[in-house]
């Protein structure tokens, strides 16, 4: 809990539960907002927060054994102080104040500080999976073929003599794109960024397998550039189409990459009509964390961290058979986050 997030609380909370008064106390019993009246009575009761952080167990009391300077005028008749615990941790303490009597107190508070219980359980939750996100993505970094970029180089290395242009350009393009791909900041990019850098990658490839063997169509609605996507998240799929569907078939192929707006959803597909490959091995491989000798690097990984960012029903969906070439389906919502992981193949 921070301050921040407790003074913005407090009030809300209190309205909630027609208090007279409501605090938030930390891990330590240090107060960190109070809201309402019967300021005077917080003094009486810190030791009583301490305790209850301490042994992590309800406190209560009566106005009767508070000593409170204006006994007869005071309106408070009970206090409930109720540990905050999540995942077996006390985090801190609510601190109630009320006019109702004992039993009526305790429930409003037990209800509240169940509230916030949950709303701190999914907190870490939630920051436990972008944790696991972040390190998906730093796996797949090292995934990341050696192969392309010596590759690459020597692509670039023979153009220098016949088209120094040419070689410059590329050049250029290889190093925005080792740039991009290994920045060391944020687990999310805009789709615009990420298909820039898949056209980078694509400029190198071309310029290694020639026009005639490798064929490119992009085409992106112009609505979803700036819809934000996990970063990483499509440039190893097409990778993929190219080393292990397009560069395997005699006299290659086509690859094509449509991104679309589908109202909440930003629908991106890749598809090569290369050679394809067996649905339960693709699954297997997958299965096995993309294990497969030689075979579709890196997609296990971006499903799950597709699938801990937004859900199951976010999966990779693939569609392939031998010789009929492969086509994988993203679907990113556009503004929403959920967990686990899946996937489909068909």
């Amino acid at each position: 809990m921070t301050q921040r997030a407790t003074d913005k609380a407090a009030p809300l909370l209190r309205e909630v539960a027609k208090c007279l008064a409501l605090g938030l106390v930390d891990a330590n019993g240090e107060l960190l907002s109070w809201d309402g009246s019967a300021n005077e009575h917080y003094d009486d009761i810190c030791h009583l927060a301490v305790g209850v952080v301490t042994s992590g167990y309800v406190t209560h009391a009566t106005h009767d054994h508070l000593p409170c300077q204006t006994r007869g005028r005071c309106a408070v008749r009970s206090v409930v102080i109720v540990p905050l615990t999540v995942e077996g941790q006390v985090e801190g303490a609510l601190i109630m104040l009320g006019r109702a009597d004992l039993v009526r107190l305790r429930s409003t508070a037990d209800a509240i500080a169940q509230f916030l219980c949950d709303r701190m359980t999914f907190r870490q939750l939630d920051a436990v999976r972008m944790r696991l996100a972040t390190a998906e993505a730093k796996a797949l970094l090292a995934q990341i073929s050696p192969h392309f970029l010596y590759n690459a180089l020597n692509t670039i290395l023979g153009l220098i003599a016949t088209n120094p242009e040419r070689a410059r350009e590329l050049l250029l393009d290889l190093a925005e794109f080792t740039r991009e791909t290994f920045r060391s900041s944020g687990m999310f990019t805009t789709l615009a960024e990420e298909v820039i850098n898949v056209c980078r990658y694509l400029a190198l490839e071309v310029a290694r397998y020639g026009h005639d063997r490798l064929k490119v169509h992009v085409n992106v609605a112009p609505e979803v550039l700036q819809t934000r996507v996990p970063f990483l998240s499509l440039q190893p799929l097409v990778e993929n189409a190219v080393r292990h569907g397009i560069a395997k078939k005699v006299g290659g192929g086509t690859l094509t990459l449509l991104a679309q707006d589908r109202g909440s959803e930003v629908l991106v597909s890749i598809e090569d009509d290369g050679v394809g490959m067996d649905a339960g091995r693709l699954l297997e491989g997958i299965a096995k964390g993309g294990s497969i000798p030689g075979a579709h690097v890196g997609i296990a990984n971006i499903n799950n961290r597709i699938c801990m960012l937004y859900g199951n029903q976010y999966a990779l969906i693939f569609d392939t058979a031998p010789g009929a070439g492969t086509k994988v389906t993203a679907r990113f919502p556009k503004f929403a986050r959920a967990a686990h992981g899946g996937v489909i193949v068909s």
